[in-house]
């Protein structure tokens, strides 16, 4: 059994990758390791990062709650940390139940394997494990806080170590039997859009966490019991597993043998019930109804096909929103938001050539045939870069305007709505661009351009967006701020040319750079869309 999930979870993993491409023209196939670290990578890094600054934070506040005359059990450690491990457990289920309907049922190597000599129960675990990946930023955000935890507590280690893995696989025990109940009325497409958006909200909750967590940690001890002591009723209540894995951790024998009861339990009811799953997301059955078939017309049938395609897929959904998030997040962490318009581009411009390509993929699978459509193909394929340049130029006057309202930036910071235009055509132009370049390229899988060419992209729009928005800012700045033009002319080697050629001449050099590099790919788009067979 241990053997043939192994094998599994080895192609699956390979089937995520594209094959390299040989000088010679033949392909050779890559091991599973690259794309596993993949998604790894972000959870270990965002993990890795939270864990110093929690420690550094919280380490003198394993207070007792009674040291401050309140009738508690608990130390306001306990209920700091309580309080994380509820939400983090939350944030894995509702990620990690979602993306095993997503991952399993309807699969069609799930069906495939149904085929062969092979138990359900090996086909399901391997295929929870294989969607374990898509919530490891939950997990990644979680499993470094015990050590935290128990290092500022001085437990014990053996009983951390017993009671950090307890929770973790009673939370993948709980998931698993969540993942089973929402395979009775999610659709594969519903359980895939949903694990993007919790997938999305753990980013957007990690960015938050981080800009929030000083204020927290500077709140004096007193008036931060005062504040849990109400919490901590609800947060460490003795149904909640992660209160068991606290007194584990602080050496109750009781609670280890609950928290472990419980888990033998819940393995044995998943072994069951996986080997009678039918592997097959169940719909709601409606009364259908007779309607006649009405067409209707409209004055930009492409754009609106387009704009379906683009949030029926959960993927570019989010690519869509993602933008929008960072500059939220920022209003309400920071006094200053002048700097704004940087955050955005470098995000919005790379992620709408994203959105452009994987529109004009979609025209790629179904070619010759969009030859054959009552349209122009300039405005067929023009209308892929489009719509993500819309949508994020609207975004961005939005934030603009909101932040301007919020008292948060001053009025220059309109200034910035010009660039931003520019650097997200130019970019989305870009993204179609380098697809016609070779538009029979693989369309299989998600990444569909190369990464020599991702680095191209990125390294472009960095460079105008950096070039164009941190000496432009600066420069506005100074004139408002003899002090920061003092500042800037002594950086610059006392030199008030440079100052005027680095923060005035050079963000306008770069956006009439970026106008005849829009006007060029323009033309490149134009010629290989007339080669495009």
């Amino acid at each position: 059994m241990k053997n043939k999930i192994i094998l599994i979870l080895k192609y699956s993993y390979q089937n995520k990758l594209r094959p390299k491409q040989k000088k010679d023209g033949t392909y050779k196939k890559r091991g599973p390791w690259g794309a596993l670290m993949a998604y790894i990578l972000p959870a270990i890094i965002f993990g890795g990062s939270l864990a110093p600054m929690m420690y550094f934070m919280f380490k003198e506040l394993n207070i007792p709650f009674s040291q401050l005359g309140i009738n508690l059990p608990w130390t306001i450690l306990d209920v700091i940390f309580g309080m994380w491990f509820l939400l983090m457990g939350f944030m894995f289920f509702l990620n990690y139940s979602p993306a095993i309907v997503a991952n399993l049922y309807e699969s069609e190597m799930t069906q495939l394997l149904l085929s062969m000599p092979i138990r359900r129960s090996s086909i399901y675990i391997a295929s929870a494990i294989d969607s374990l990946i898509m919530a490891g930023l939950p997990l990644g955000m979680m499993i470094p806080i015990f050590a935290v935890y128990a290092l500022i507590a001085k437990n014990s280690i053996i009983f951390s170590i017993l009671g950090g893995i307890g929770f973790l696989i009673l939370l993948l025990l709980i998931s698993n039997l969540g993942g089973i109940l929402f395979s009775k009325f999610l659709t594969k497409t519903s359980a895939k859009r949903w694990t993007m958006i919790m997938y999305f909200i753990s980013i957007f909750f990690y960015v938050g966490i981080s800009n929030l967590l000083p204020n927290f940690a500077n709140t004096p001890p007193s008036q931060l019991a005062n504040a849990l002591e109400k919490m901590s009723n609800i947060i460490l209540n003795i149904f909640w597993p992660h209160t068991w894995v606290i007194n584990v951790m602080k050496g109750s024998i009781p609670f280890l043998i609950l928290l472990y009861s419980t888990i033998l339990i819940l393995s044995y009811i998943i072994y069951n019930l996986s080997n009678t799953l039918e592997f097959s997301v169940s719909r709601k059955k409606g009364k259908k109804k007779k309607a006649e078939i009405k067409f209707k017309s409209s004055k930009f049938p492409i754009l609106k096909k387009d704009f379906k395609l683009l949030f029926r897929d959960s993927q570019t959904f989010f690519l869509l929103l993602y933008p929008l998030f960072f500059p939220i997040i920022f209003m309400f962490s920071s006094t200053s938001l002048d700097m704004i318009s940087i955050i955005f581009v470098m995000i919005a411009a790379i992620y709408a050539a994203m959105v452009a390509i994987y529109a004009i993929s979609y025209e790629g699978k179904l070619w010759p045939v969009p030859k054959l459509y009552p349209i122009k193909i300039g405005h067929l394929i023009f209308s892929k870069a489009f719509m993500p340049f819309i949508i994020y130029v609207v975004e961005y006057i939005a934030i603009t305007v909101l932040i301007y309202l919020s008292g948060k930036a001053s009025i220059e910071v309109f200034w910035s709505i010009i660039p931003v235009i520019l650097i997200i055509m130019y970019s989305s132009i870009l993204g179609i661009s380098l697809y016609l370049k070779n538009p029979k390229r693989d369309l299989s899988q998600k990444n569909i351009i190369s990464g020599k060419e991702v680095f191209y992209l990125e390294g472009i729009i960095l460079g105008l967006g950096l070039g164009i928005f941190l000496p432009g800012n600066l420069y506005i700045s100074s004139l408002k701020n003899i002090e920061i033009k003092e500042q800037l002319i002594d950086f610059l080697f006392d030199s008030t040319l440079l100052y005027h050629l680095i923060g005035a001449v050079l963000p306008l050099f770069l956006l009439f750079l970026t106008i005849y590099l829009i006007k060029r790919e323009i033309k490149k788009t134009k010629e290989r869309m007339l080669k495009w067979e």
